[in-house]
C-alpha cells in the first residue's frame, strides 16, 4: 500500500468511528490516529508513536505533546476549548487553574479518571468563569477547596488595598444584575468610609473609590457536573463571592468535607440539583446569597450526634450578617443529619422570601441543640429578622428533638415575621413535633399554620411555646398580630401547649383525650386559665382546685360561688333531716322527722363578706326567709302561711341555693 492509500484508508477507520460513535480511546479510533499523524509527519513518518494533540480545538493529556493536565489548560487560547484527561490516577502537587478563557474540562469517567491533589493548602481547581468541570473523581486531604469558584473576587470592604493581579470585588449587597467589579489601577486602596454606588449595566464605571476604580463585568455561569467530590478537609464546591449562575449538578460529595457546597455572600442564582452528599462532620449545603435553588438531592449521615444545630443538611444564612433572599429548597430527601434543614443565628443575619417544601427529613439526630427536622432559628445571635417563610408539604420522622422549630432564639431585637407552616407531617419527635419559642421583646408575628398532621406519641407533641410571662406593654404572645392555628390534626393524647417562663415544663391548654374528649386546661397556680379583654385585664378565671373568679364586666371581684357542698349546722327539726348540693348553687334539704324547730342552718365555704341565699317548700306554700348570714353560713327561719314562725313539717322538701358577696 502506498502513502496516499494508507492515509486515505487511516482517515476511513477514524470517520467511521466517529460516525458510529465509538469513544475516543476506542482501539480502532486509536489506531487511525496514530497512523495519519505519523504519515503526516514527514520528519518521523511511519516510525514510532505519534498522536494528535489537538483535534477541533479538543486537547488531549495523551501524555505525549501534553504530558500534565496544566499543561494542557495553559495551551488552550480559543473560549469553548475542551481538555480531555484519559482514565488513569494523576497525582497533582499543586492546583489546576486557568483565568484568561472558559474551558471544558472533561474527565472520561468520574469512576476512572481520579485527580489526587497531594497538596497541604489553597484550591484543588480554580476555573475561569463560564468553565465546565465534569468526569472526575477529585481527591485532596488538605483542608482547603476542591473547586474554588470566584476569579478571586472578594466582597468590597473599607480602606483595603487591591491590585490588578486579584482586582475582582462584588458589592456588600449584591447587583441584581450579578456583576463584579475589575479594579483597573495597578495598585489602590478602597475608601477609608464609603462604598462606591456600583453602576448595574457592563462596562460600567467607578472612580473615586480611595484611589481605585472599576469597571463592571459579569462571571458567565459554571457547569459542575458527574464528578466524585471526596476526602477533603475544606469544601467541595466554593462560590466565593461573585458566582453567578452556576450549575452544580450530578455529583457525588462524600467522606469528609467541611461544607461539600457553600454559596458565599453575594453569589447569585445558583442550581444545586440531583446531588448525592454523603458523610459529612458538618454541613452538606451553606446557603448566603440570593435566588438560589436547592432541589432533588438526597443526604446522608451529615454532621450526625453533633450537639450544634449548624452541622446539618441545608443551612441558611451561615455566614454573619449574610443577607439571604429568594431561596427554594425543594424535594431534597435528608437522612440522619445533625438538623436537616437549619437557619445560623449569626448577628446581623436577614433573610426573607425562603420556600421550603416537599422535603423528606429522616431521623435527624443531632444532640443538644441540634437534632430537628426543620429550625427556623435565629439562635443566641441578635438584630436578625426573617421575613416570608414558606414551610409546605415536608414529612419529618424521628427527630431527635422537634419536628419543626420556629425560634427567635434568646436575644431582644429578633423577629419572624409572616411564616406559613401549612400541609407539613411529623412522626416520631422526640421532644414534639411543633415548637415556637419566643421572647421578650423577639416576637413571631403573622403566623399562619394550617392543614398540618403531628402524631408524636412521646412527651407534649405538638406546639409549645417558651416565651417569657407576658405582661403588657413589654411582649405580645408568640402567635400574634393576625396568626392562625387552622386544622392541625393531633392524635388522641396530644397537647396543644405553651412552656412556662423558665422554660422547664409543657403547659397544656387543649388536649384530645383517650377518650376523645376535648379538653381545654389551665397552666397551674393561682389562677390558672384567664380569659382577658382587650386591655389584658382578667375578665374570667380558675383555679386549680376548679374554683372559678368572675371580674370587671361581669361585676364580681372575689369568690360567688363554689364547687364545695353545703352542710347542715343547726337541724331543720331535731333530728333526722339531710342535704344534697351541687357546689353552693343548688341543693336540696329534706327536714328532719325529730321534735319540731322553726329554725335552720348551714355551713357554707369562705365568703368575702357573707352570703344571699334562697329556699322554698317544694310540698306547701309555706313563706321561708334568710335570718342570718357570717362569711361562712346561712341562717333560714320559717314563717308558714300565717307570716310568723311556724315549726317545719316532717319530710318536706326544700330546695335553694347561694351567692357569695
Amino acid at each position: 500500500m502506498n502513502k496516499r492509500s494508507a492515509i486515505g484508508a487511516a482517515v476511513v477507520i477514524f470517520l467511521l468511528g466517529v460516525s458510529f460513535g465509538w469513544h475516543w480511546r476506542h482501539p480502532l479510533v486509536t489506531f487511525a490516529q496514530t497512523h495519519v499523524a505519523a504519515m503526516l509527519d514527514l520528519t518521523n513518518a511511519f516510525t514510532g508513536t505519534n498522536t494528535f494533540g489537538t483535534i477541533n480545538n479538543v486537547i488531549v493529556v495523551d501524555g505525549t505533546k501534553y504530558t500534565t493536565i496544566q499543561g494542557a489548560l495553559n495551551a488552550v487560547t480559543s473560549p469553548g476549548s475542551e481538555v480531555f484527561v484519559p482514565c488513569g490516577t494523576y497525582t497533582l502537587a499543586s492546583g489546576l487553574s486557568w483565568y484568561s478563557v472558559p474551558i471544558n474540562l472533561h474527565g472520561e469517567d468520574r469512576n476512572c479518571t481520579i485527580l489526587n491533589f497531594t497538596i497541604t493548602t489553597g484550591a484543588g481547581i480554580t476555573p475561569y468563569d463560564g468553565s465546565a468541570i465534569h468526569g472526575f473523581d477529585i481527591r485532596g486531604a488538605n483542608s482547603g477547596t476542591a473547586i474554588a469558584i470566584n476569579a478571586g473576587a472578594t466582597v468590597w470592604s473599607t480602606s483595603t488595598g487591591y491590585t490588578t493581579a486579584n482586582d475582582n470585588v462584588s458589592p456588600t449587597l449584591p447587583n441584581a444584575n450579578g456583576l463584579i467589579f475589575k479594579e483597573t489601577v495597578a495598585s489602590c486602596t478602597s475608601s477609608s468610609s464609603t462604598e462606591p454606588a456600583w453602576p448595574t449595566v457592563l462596562g460600567g464605571t467607578v472612580s473615586g473609590d480611595g484611589t481605585c476604580a472599576w469597571i463592571a463585568y459579569a462571571f458567565a455561569p459554571l457547569n459542575i457536573y458527574d464528578n466524585i467530590v471526596e476526602q477533603w478537609g475544606g469544601q467541595g464546591y466554593n462560590s466565593g463571592g461573585g458566582a453567578y449562575g452556576d450549575d452544580v449538578h450530578d455529583n457525588i460529595f462524600r467522606n469528609g468535607l467541611t461544607e461539600a457546597v457553600l454559596l458565599g455572600i453575594g453569589s447569585q442564582k445558583i442550581t444545586v440539583t440531583n446531588n448525592t452528599f454523603d458523610n459529612f462532620a458538618t454541613d452538606g449545603v451553606d446557603i448566603n446569597g440570593i435566588k438560589h435553588a436547592i432541589i432533588g438531592n438526597h443526604f446522608s449521615h451529615i454532621g450526625q450526634g453533633s450537639s450544634t444545630a449548624d452541622r446539618t443538611a441545608i443551612n441558611l444564612a451561615s455566614v454573619t450578617g449574610a443577607t439571604v433572599t429568594d431561596i427554594k429548597v425543594i424535594g431534597n430527601d435528608i437522612y440522619q443529619a445533625g438538623t436537616g434543614i437549619h437557619t445560623t443565628g449569626n448577628n446581623g443575619n436577614s433573610m426573607s422570601r425562603i420556600v421550603i417544601a416537599g422535603n423528606t427529613i429522616d431521623t435527624p439526630s443531632g444532640t443538644g441543640n441540634a437534632g430537628d427536622g426543620i429550625d427556623i432559628d435565629c439562635g443566641s445571635g441578635s438584630t436578625m429578622t426573617y421575613n416570608d417563610i414558606v414551610i409546605y408539604g415536608n414529612t419529618v420522622l424521628n427527630a431527635q428533638r422537634y419536628g419543626y422549630c420556629i425560634n427567635t432564639g434568646g436575644t431582644s431585637g429578633n423577629s419572624i415575621n409572616n411564616v406559613s407552616v401549612i400541609g407539613n407531617a411529623a412522626r416520631g419527635s422526640t421532644s414534639g413535633d411543633f415548637n415556637f419559642y419566643s421572647v421578650s421583646g423577639a416576637p413571631i408575628t403573622n403566623a399562619y399554620v394550617a392543614g398540618n398532621q403531628f402524631a408524636s406519641s412521646t412527651p407534649y407533641p405538638g406546639f409549645t411555646d417558651y416565651a417569657a410571662a407576658i405582661t403588657v406593654g413589654q411582649n405580645d404572645p408568640p402567635l400574634n398580630n393576625g396568626s392562625y392555628l387552622v386544622g392541625a390534626s393531633f392524635p388522641n393524647s396530644a397537647f396543644l401547649s405553651w412552656r412556662n417562663s423558665a422554660g422547664t415544663a409543657a403547659l397544656p391548654i387543649l388536649e384530645v383525650d383517650v377518650n376523645n374528649s376535648t379538653q381545654l386546661r389551665g397552666s397551674g397556680g393561682t389562677t390558672s386559665f384567664q380569659v382577658m379583654n382587650g386591655s389584658g385585664t382578667t375578665e374570667l378565671g380558675m383555679t386549680d382546685a376548679g374554683a372559678f373568679s368572675f371580674k370587671n364586666s361581669f361585676g364580681f371581684t372575689n369568690l360567688s360561688a363554689s364547687a364545695t357542698a353545703p352542710t347542715i349546722s343547726t337541724h331543720f327539726n331535731t333530728s333526722g333531716d339531710s342535704i344534697t348540693a351541687n357546689g353552693t348553687a343548688s341543693f336540696v334539704i329534706t327536714v328532719g322527722t325529730g321534735a319540731g324547730t322553726n329554725t335552720g342552718a348551714i355551713a357554707l365555704p369562705t365568703a368575702t363578706t357573707g352570703w344571699n341565699c334562697w329556699l322554698t317548700n317544694t310540698n306547701r306554700a309555706d313563706l321561708i326567709q334568710q335570718t342570718g348570714s357570717s362569711t361562712t353560713s346561712a341562717t333560714f327561719t320559717n314563717y308558714g302561711t300565717t307570716f310568723a314562725a311556724t315549726n317545719w313539717t316532717g319530710s318536706d322538701v326544700l330546695r335553694g341555693g347561694c351567692t357569695a358577696y
